[in-house]
């Protein structure tokens, strides 16, 4: 994959987290991909998008890498739709200094259903789409079936290892 390795190192700092880590431990959209792999499957696909038109990418990469944190399981639908951005803000700001950019993708992501935590930064949207994307694909069963996911997940074996 053609940008794989600066990816790497714009989340060096988080992704080698213990913290982060053991979220490869928590259930996410589906049975399909665990909660690290849809962080780094968002994280990645959102680095990829801002690269080419030309954004922050290292913080659109970042932002997106916390965007569900979380160290617990949580089945609350109305949690996971109504609150989880606020609470994944709170607690990644605990473990991790953030950029307003990063922040705001946290807080953010999860619009149009948050209807009034509109983007502030052209990253934001772009993580709040690619979130969209990555979700969609889990749940329909493609996660595993793509090139990307394939090599993003060789990338999450070896960090564990």
């Amino acid at each position: 994959m053609k940008y794989i390795d600066e990816f790497n190192q714009a989340i060096a700092e988080l992704i080698e987290n213990p913290i982060v880590q053991s979220m490869d431990k928590l259930e996410q959209h589906s049975k399909n991909a665990t909660l690290l792999n849809h962080l780094v499957y968002t994280s990645y696909i959102s680095y990829v998008i801002c690269k080419r038109l030309g954004l922050n990418e290292n913080n659109a990469a970042r932002g997106a890498l916390l965007h569900d944190f979380r160290t617990k399981d949580t089945k609350s639908i109305i949690y996971n739709i109504f609150t989880h951005s606020k609470l994944a803000l709170k607690e990644a700001n605990t473990h991790f200094e953030l950029t307003k950019l990063e922040q705001d993708i946290i807080k953010k992501h999860m619009w149009p259903a948050t209807l009034f935590l509109f983007p502030k930064y052209k990253e934001s949207f772009v993580v709040c789409m690619a979130d969209k994307y990555c979700a969609t694909m889990e749940m329909l069963g493609l996660y595993k079936k793509t090139k990307t996911t394939r090599e993003l997940s060789k990338f999450n074996i070896m960090l564990a290892g």
